[in-house]
């Protein structure tokens, strides 16, 4: 029976694809070559042949070569009845049961029989998976090497770029900062002479200052010398002038005023006629000693002019500048009277 057979060990690989195959086909009904010499055919039709389970290809050349078995007709049925469903369903699932289990227990038992060729099949097969992993791993560590090759020569070339840019950007950065630097040092050189010369140009002005109010002391000092002098010189000059020409006045007034008394007296005039002409001659001599006076002091104030001319041409020609000397006193109050 059934149940009394042990459960079949579990399939791998290549070995459960070819019983599962072997299933389908007798589950569908497929033409099967006949079971040869040293194998069996199971309920369904299947032969499990030493050479079967060798090599995949070997079952489909032997199925080329085997003749076509013509199956037998396919029995008829008749309708089943209502009633019968059940029984009939129940009936069908125990036959596909039993089948099943009669497949399954000679595939086990032709699994058995041919167990070291399956072990060798296995072997077989993990050798040559072996060696197509090997060379799959070979390729594949050729062309991972390669592709780490080509990376690592990108990187490297990036990097390189990288860092000569980054160089060239640091070269860069030191000259402008070297040039700032240069820049900055230049200014506060620049700034140290402006301040330098600065101090220097404000020394200058101030000494120069003092020089200017040096010689404009001196200037007005030899001015005033200078005029002192000259006012001393024309005032004596004036006043012998003056007292010269007030003797000869002095002297013809007295004999012109002898020569009228005499001329009075001799013609018999009286003393009021006398005292009269005396006194006209008195007034008109001091109109024209005024008028003297008058053309004195303009002459005096314009031979002071042209002391002072010739004295500033003789100072220009010895090469001093015309500071500030300050106008002689007395040109301008001849100047008015002159004008």
């Amino acid at each position: 029976p059934p149940s009394a057979c042990p459960p079949p060990p579990p399939l791998h690989g290549r070995e459960a694809q070819s019983f599962a195959e072997v299933v389908v086909r007798a589950r569908e009904g497929a033409d099967l070559p006949p079971a040869s010499d040293g194998g069996r055919v199971s309920p369904g039709g299947v032969s499990f042949e030493r050479g079967a389970l060798s090599r995949p290809g070997s079952r489909a050349s032997s199925r080329r070569e085997a003749p076509v078995v013509v199956r037998p007709p396919t029995p008829e049925l008749r309708a089943p009845v209502a009633e019968n469903d059940l029984k009939r369903l129940g009936v069908i699932f125990l036959q596909r049961l039993l089948r099943g289990r009669a497949i399954q227990n000679d595939m086990f038992q032709a699994k058995e029989k041919r167990y070291e060729l399956i072990k060798e099949l296995r072997t077989a097969e993990t050798l040559v998976d072996d060696s197509e992993v090997k060379e799959r791993e070979a390729i594949q560590r050729h062309q991972q090497a390669l592709i780490d090759g080509h990376i690592s020569s990108a990187v490297g070339r990036e990097v390189g770029q990288t860092l000569e840019y980054l160089n060239k950007e640091l070269v860069r950065f030191k000259e402008e900062r070297r040039i700032f630097a240069m820049v900055m040092l230049a200014e506060r050189q620049r700034s140290m002479r402006e301040a330098e010369e600065k101090g220097k140009r404000s020394e200058e002005e101030s000494r120069r200052a003092k020089q200017d109010e040096m010689y404009r002391q001196v200037m007005q000092v030899h001015q005033g010398t200078v005029d002192s002098y000259l006012e001393s010189i024309l005032s004596e000059t004036i006043n012998a002038a003056a007292k010269k020409q007030a003797m000869v006045e002095a002297n013809a007034r007295a004999s012109f005023l002898n020569d009228v008394v005499d001329s009075l007296e001799g013609a018999g005039q009286t003393d009021e006629d006398v005292v009269k002409d005396l006194v006209g001659s008195f007034l008109l001599p001091e109109v024209s000693r005024t008028d003297l006076r008058t053309q004195v002091k303009q002459d005096q104030a314009r031979l002071l002019k042209a002391a002072h001319e010739e004295l500033m041409a003789a100072v220009e020609g010895a090469g001093l500048a015309k500071r500030v000397l300050p106008t002689p006193p007395g040109t301008a109050a001849a100047a008015a009277p002159e004008a």
